[in-house]
Formats: C-alpha cells, structure tokens, sequence
C-alpha cells in the first residue's frame, strides 16, 4: 500500500486527479498506516473536483472507523450542510465540537446553520453573541492604542472595504457603483481583497484608489497594514462567510467599523460599531436584534445588473404549450414544507412543469443530489428537470425557457431575485413575518418595486397564486413586461442617490465617533 500511496501523490503532483482517486481509495479502504491521509487527499481532490458528495460514503465510515478524529465529523457535516441535511450535520458539528473545541470554524458553521432556521431574532442574536464572547471579543485585549488620529470634522475620510468576494460573485452587482461614484474630494477609497481574484477583480480595481492584495497576509499583518494606512472607517461586506476576516475588526483596526449587506444577521462581536440597512430589513423596533448599532438607509445596496444580458425574452409557455416553473436559489435555501407546497402545486396543476438549477456544474451529480429528495416527497418527476450549476450568461437567459421563479424557504433568495427582476422573470414570493429579514428578502424587494402581486403571507396563498398564474398565463406576461421597468424605477438603480446616502452615513459614524472621542 505504501507504493499505490506515492504513485498516487506522484499522480496529484502532476495533475491527474481522476487516476489518483481509485488509488487513494484502495488505500483507504485497506485501512494502512496512511489510510486516513489518503482520505484527507481525496476529500481536497473532490473538492477540487466540485465532486464532494462523492465523499459521503467514506467519511461515513471513517466516523465509524476512527471516532476520535474531529476533522471527519466536521468534513462531513459541512457537505450534509451544502445539501439542506442541517439535522445530522448539526449532530455530527455538535461530536466534532466535543472533541475539537475550540475550532472557531466550526463553532461558527453550526452557529449559522441553527440561525438560518431559527425564527427567533433574539434567539438569533444570542447564538452569535456566544459565538463573539469566546472566539473575536478577546482579540480586543490585543489591539494597541492608535498613535494619532485627525479628528478633524471637514477632512478628507479614508474608508476601507474588506472582502473575498471582490470577483465574480453577487457582491459585485452590489458595490460597484459606491466604488465607482464616491466623491474623492471627500474620501479616498481603498479595497482589501482577503481572496484569490479573477477577470471581475480586474475590472473593479480601477474603480478605487487602493487596491490591496492580502490574501496571504496574516490577520496581524493585516491588522497592521490597516493601521499604517490610518483607514478611519473600515466596511465588512464578508460577515460570517468565506474570505471573512473579522479577527481583524475584533483587534480594532480602524476608528469606526462598519458591517453591511454581506451577511444579513448580527455578527456577535462587541468591536463592530455600526451596521448599515434599511427600513425593510431591519423596521423600528427591531434594533435589539442586532449587537451592532443600526443605520438605515432609505435603501440598503443598489443593483447593478451584469453586462451583456439585455435580452428579454417571451414568455416560453406560447412554444411550450405549458407552464415551466423555476428554482433559482441553492438547494441549501430550501425546507421540506417549501419542497411540499412545490409538489401540491404540480399535482393540482396538471399544464405546468418545474425546472431546478442543481448546485454541481456536472449534471449526474445535480440530479443524484436533488432528485431522491423530491421523489422521496412525492413530486411527479416526469414533470421536473433537474439542471447543472449554469454559467452567468446561462442563468441570466432562464426566461427563455422558464415563465415564473419559485422563491426559497426558509432561506430567501436575494441577488438571484434581482437577477431575476432584470430578465423580466416574475417570482413568487411569501412573506412569512416569524422571519428574519434572511428569509423575507425576496418579498421585501418585490415589495419596494411594487410588484406586493407577487407575494404571498401563507403557504395556502403562495400555492394559490401560482395555481392563478397557470391556469391564466396572460398575467405572466403583464408581470414580465413590468419586472425590469418596475427595477429601473426603483431606488435600488438611483445610483446617485445610494451614493450620496452612504457617504452621508459615513459622514455622521465619523461625527459620532468625534463626539466620544473629545
């Protein structure tokens, strides 16, 4: 077995994954002495590979087989997670933890599993806050004081976005018109990518006056060039998600710091001062929620939609001769009573179809994911389509072949639903108020577009408005015609406006942060 385990390393090296795998497998299978760093090579190869659930079975046995590693219950439980399986990852997260305790990752995954079902905000912000007390609120005790700050009120602000997703991810139809309408008379902007770029990286460094590679920068390097630069407001757009580096907020790298649209619920960290949203999100009375304090804007983010997909297309029921509906967001989103009114909704309508985007680019592996699952509830599965993971320009040509999007729950969609709105793709929508702002983010945005058509306030409604549009489709098309034109209206394409009201906001942290400073 020693051989077969370095003929496969040697495969690796070279690129080989596919021909490495077989071999780490017999190896593992074998239980040698290397068996288990056999698996830790499979399990990074079909990660690579976008081929992880493949690993399902064995680290099922290897929790059986060696229980006193940590790291194959927590393997396991992050891909029972990706696929909506949040009871056994949650029981396998809770085994890990017992053995691993202070796993920061860990600890904040099963965290974020439990509040995205949780209907309970303040509960919500309980979990999180445990979360802060242990692993980011001590980091405080590290910072050092700042040798001097210009505490001029009228200066020009130095202000610093911190993220991973800087890229080809949804935050860029989000921040790109703040990076490229700031007023540099009265702020310089710099961004720090905490992640590896790509093309749309390119495009947006342009759009700031400093642009910080530091994916290879420690968070007390980091913290430490953050100082250098004496940045006076720094801005997460991460929260609780990969390329995150709250470490360094909790150290207090800057003056005042902010948190934004990059995760929806509280941090749990005493040392972030502000979160920026809006009335929607977050109503009066809801400041309790949250361990930040709250500004609000008139509108959280603007949209801003990707190039190169202007076409809109007629509504495909005309060739079809039936209805096809569509799920836009990742199967993670989605409960079983959601999956079950999709079902109902099949079943009492016979001329309608449903179409579900998997989350693997290889489509055997979409459909192996998703399609036991609405077997297993009863869908009739001569009428579901299961796609691969699409491209951009794929997804944002689904009204070509889809009249309508099913929104998710409990977890809601948010820029898939704007994607949708730009393609002149209705979606259906419920507001369910026992719901963070997490789960209601659709209907809140089809709300502030006036399309409330759109949303339902029970599961009885939800199935009740897509029977409606089924059986009389011309209201698809007048919802069609008004998807994009109701989204260029709304405050959501004023870039201006978004601008200006950000920097304000920016203006009076700072002005707070003087008041207590003297």
């Amino acid at each position: 077995m020693k051989r077969t385990y370095e003929s496969a390393l040697v495969l690796l090296s070279e690129g080989k994954l596919g021909e490495a795998l077989p071999l780490l497998t017999s190896v593992y299978q074998a239980r040698a002495s290397n068996a288990e760093r056999s698996l830790l090579h499979i399990l990074s190869t079909l990660i690579q590979l976008a081929r992880e659930s493949e690993a399902i079975p064995l680290l099922e046995d290897a929790c059986v087989a060696y229980p006193e590693n940590p790291k194959w219950h927590e393997a396991l439980a992050c891909i029972l997670a990706k696929q909506g399986e949040f009871a056994r990852a949650l029981s396998l997260a809770d085994r890990s933890l017992s053995l691993e305790p202070n796993n920061e990752a860990l600890f904040i995954n099963r965290t974020c599993w439990i509040a995205s079902r949780c209907k309970d905000p303040v509960e919500v912000r309980r979990l999180f806050e445990v979360w802060g007390r242990r692993f980011m609120d001590p980091l405080a005790g590290k910072a050092v004081p700042f040798e001097s700050i210009d505490l001029s009120r009228e200066r020009k602000l130095k202000i610093g976005y911190v993220s991973g997703d800087l890229k080809n991810h949804s935050v860029r139809h989000f921040i790109e018109p703040f990076l490229r309408g700031h007023d540099r008379s009265r702020f310089e902007v710099h961004a720090f990518m905490t992640m590896e770029g790509d093309e749309v990286t390119e495009f947006l460094k342009p759009l700031v006056d400093l642009w910080h590679a530091v994916e290879g920068l420690d968070s007390a390097a980091l913290f430490s060039l953050i100082r250098a630069i004496k940045i006076d407001i720094l801005i997460d757009l991460s929260g609780h998600t990969d390329g995150a580096r709250l470490e360094v907020f909790a150290m207090r790298a800057a003056p005042v710091q902010v948190t934004w649209f990059g995760f929806m619920q509280t941090l749990g960290m005493k040392a972030m001062d502000w979160r920026l949203t809006d009335f929607s999100c977050s109503p009066p009375g809801t400041d309790s929620h949250y361990s930040e304090k709250l500004y609000r804007l008139t509108c959280m983010v603007p949209y801003c939609p990707p190039v190169n997909c202007d076409t809109l297309h007629p509504s495909p029921y005309k060739s079809k001769g039936f209805v096809s509906m569509v799920s836009l967001n990742h199967s993670r989103k989605l409960s079983e009573q959601i999956l079950t009114v999709w079902r109902d909704i099949l079943l009492e309508n016979q001329r309608c179809g449903l179409i579900v985007i998997g989350a693997y680019s290889d489509p055997d592996m979409s459909q192996a994911a998703i399609e036991p699952i609405l077997s297993n509830i009863g869908f009739p599965m001569d009428r579901v389509a299961v796609t691969p993971r699409l491209t951009m320009l794929e997804f944002m040509n689904v009204a070509s072949v889809a009249d309508f999007a099913l929104d998710s729950h409990p977890i809601s969609g948010g820029t898939t639903t704007l994607h949708a709105l730009w393609m002149g793709l209705p979606t259906l929508a419920l507001n369910d108020p026992r719901l963070t702002a997490m789960g209601r983010s659709t209907a809140l945005t089809l709300e502030g577009v006036k399309l409330g058509g759109c949303v339902a306030h029970s599961f009885c409604q939800y199935k009740d408005l897509a029977g409606q549009w089924i059986n009389d489709p011309s209201t698809i098309d007048r919802l069609r015609d008004y998807c994009r034109p109701a989204l260029q209206a709304s405050p959501l394409m004023d870039y201006k406006i978004r601008v200006h009201e950000l920097e304000c906001a920016y203006q009076f942290m700072w002005e707070h942060f003087l008041d207590r400073s003297r």
